[in-house]
């Protein structure tokens, strides 16, 4: 017998004839037209007929076990960027924590400072009510009639200068009228003597003024200073209790309704949904790799029945023969080109869009060829930064180990930054600076988290409520 070797595509179209006849006659036409072959007598048609029934069922297998092999491979790629995705999510929630507890951190070292403080500035009013203590009992009781201390000395010296001051009147009162030399010699010594007891009852008298008007300075200045030593006390006091309740819960530190507790159940539940995510693509590995498996197991077998029905075996025929006839439509939006690109095609015939492009509320960068951007893009001079997503980032990224802080706008922000309450500065570069650095003149210091140090000291230096370093 001679035998006639088809091709898949011909064998394929022999497929559709076998489902379309229904009588001997028009069913060997219709084979023969199928296998565009002269039927002789060496010829038989039902060994054709044989032939494509034989193959149909691993051509059918071979089908199905693309069509898993193409959806597994769907499933695989979607599985990778759920966990990407995942991934992203849990590392800006570590990153929100560890800001946190550096913000945390910051205000127990400050927490530290004002409670050093507090007890050097109560040690102080101690030590100044105490002397003032002192003083005020010294000094005594100047009310008349309960008069004490100072107060009392200097009475009791006034009226010693008083008599003093009257014995040397009496005294002037008796000089000698006469020559009588005698007389005159005793008036001049008694005199002398008077004279003298009244200088030294004027000089306790001066020095117990002076005593009472001294300590009645110190008791005045002493009450001023505890009185201002209490306030700042007070006011030590406050700022404790506020950093102890920032530590506590992130009041005043955190964004509104933040706190410690939940941004660690944020980043627990986002570590769950990397595990989650991690054993989906797992699952959708395996599964991939069992389609794989079962699609070479199908291809080898439809070799295998073609070479033993001595039909020629193109893999690319046999697959396409499964695929339906594309319909002139084009998606619109979002695509995947062959080269694995994203574009966005924005109508019927296929144009691609360029430049910036909003999608529900979310915005991305396409190039002049229309292809979907990624990482830094510079766009009429300023710079933006796109996820591996592709959408346009805000706020705070990081980036190969630096920080850099988008404005709402998405265009990168340098200078002087405000985010929750706190300062940043920004190089021209973007990046977000620490330490030591000099800006218009004047010294300033970020501690690592970027956050602005402000009414402190650093290392010996103080800066003011800018910032500034006091020289």
């Amino acid at each position: 017998m001679k035998k006639v070797l088809l091709t898949s595509a011909v064998a394929l179209a022999a497929f559709g004839a076998v489902q379309a006849v229904s009588a001997d006659d028009s069913y060997a036409t219709l084979i023969k037209d199928a296998l565009g072959v002269k039927v002789s007598e060496e010829v038989k048609v039902d060994d054709a007929v044989k032939k494509v029934q034989a193959l149909q069922p691993v051509v059918n297998t071979l089908r199905k076990a693309n069509s898993t092999l193409q959806a597994s491979t769907k499933a695989q790629k979607a599985a990778e960027e759920k966990l990407a995705e995942a991934q992203q999510a849990y590392s800006d929630a570590v990153k929100a924590l560890r800001d946190a507890e550096l913000k945390k951190g910051d205000a127990e070292g400050q927490k530290a400072i004002f409670t050093e403080l507090q007890a050097k500035v109560d040690a102080k009013k101690a030590k100044d009510s105490a002397e003032l203590a002192t003083k005020k009992a010294e000094l005594g009781e100047k009310e008349e009639g309960k008069r004490s201390g100072a107060y009392l000395a200097l009475d009791n010296a006034k009226a010693v200068l008083e008599q003093a001051q009257a014995a040397v009147n009496a005294q002037y009162d008796k000089k000698p009228l006469g020559g009588d030399a005698e007389a005159t010699k005793k008036y001049e010594a008694d005199k002398l003597k008077v004279e003298s007891v009244l200088a030294k009852a004027q000089q306790a008298y001066s020095d117990a003024n002076e005593k009472v008007s001294t300590l009645e300075k110190e008791v005045k200045e002493l009450d001023a200073t505890v009185k201002a030593e209490q306030k700042d006390s007070e006011k030590l006091t406050k700022a404790i209790d506020a950093l102890t309740k920032a530590i506590s819960d992130g009041t005043g530190l955190l964004a509104e309704g933040q706190t410690f507790d939940k941004l660690t159940e944020v980043k627990n539940s986002k570590y769950a949904a990397v595990g989650d995510a991690t054993t989906k693509l797992f699952d959708a590995d395996t599964a991939l790799k069992t389609a794989k498996a079962n699609y070479k197991d199908a291809e080898e077998k439809a070799k295998a029945e073609y070479k033993k029905q001595n039909v020629a075996f193109v893999l690319e025929d046999v697959i396409k023969a499964d695929t339906p006839t594309p319909e002139a439509v084009v998606k619109f939006g979002w695509n995947k080109d062959t080269k694995g690109n994203w574009t966005y095609v924005v109508d019927s015939k296929g144009t691609k869009a360029t430049g910036w492009v909003n999608d529900q509320g979310t915005w991305y960068y396409l190039n002049a060829e229309g292809v979907m951007q990624t990482g830094w893009v510079k766009d009429n001079g300023t710079w933006y930064y796109l996820k591996s997503s592709g959408a346009m980032a805000t706020g705070w990224v990081k980036d190969n180990g630096t920080w850099y802080y988008l404005k709402s706008s998405g265009a990168m922000a340098t200078g002087w930054v405000k985010d929750n309450g706190t300062w940043y500065y920004l190089k021209s570069s973007g990046a977000m600076a620490t330490g030591w650095y000099q800006v218009g003149g004047n010294w300033y210091y970020s501690y690592a988290s970027g956050a602005l140090a402000v009414n402190t000291t650093v290392g010996g230096y103080t800066v003011n409520g800018n910032g500034e370093w006091v020289k």
